[in-house]
């Protein structure tokens, strides 16, 4: 399994004031580097050992993790925006239906980024939303693979 949160951009890439939203969309995750790096060597060779930058939600800088896979039959790929136009070479996806309100209140319960719950609501409303719904208009993740609805 692979998270994609990881491959999160440092903040000064992945945030701006000018247009939170699309920057965060555009910027949020290093897809190219997942991909050519980790993903596409271990589905070519199933197995991967390589060293690469991670980043913590809160980092201001990278920090080294060896990402180490041997006897791969599949490959889980987990994470905002990985249903995009890299999905083309995914044998199955999924999509989790998942409100904005619970999302929202998952964030707020698991302490997002150690922001108090103010600042979380502000995060959610001005900036990962509105990046959300851009997501949605630009790569209609509903609309591929296997469609879930939560219980």
């Amino acid at each position: 399994m692979i998270n994609v949160d990881g491959f999160l951009n440092l903040p000064s890439i992945r945030f701006s004031e000018v247009d939170p939203a699309r920057t965060f969309y555009q910027h949020a995750i290093r897809f190219d580097e997942l991909f050519e790096t980790l993903v596409l060597p271990s589905k070519a060779d199933r197995r991967v050992e390589v060293e690469m930058n991670f980043t913590e939600e809160t980092a201001l800088r990278y920090r080294r993790n060896v990402y180490r896979f041997d006897d791969i039959d599949v490959i889980l790929l987990e994470g905002v925006y990985a249903e995009t136009r890299i999905s083309a070479l995914y044998d199955l996806s999924i999509w989790i239906e998942c409100t904005f309100e619970t999302a929202l209140e998952q964030a707020i319960k698991r302490g997002q980024e150690g922001l108090p719950p103010a600042e979380v609501t502000r995060a959610y409303q001005t900036i990962y939303f509105p990046a959300q719904l851009i997501h949605f208009e630009v790569d209609h993740p509903q609309t591929r693979g296997v469609y879930c609805l939560p219980q």
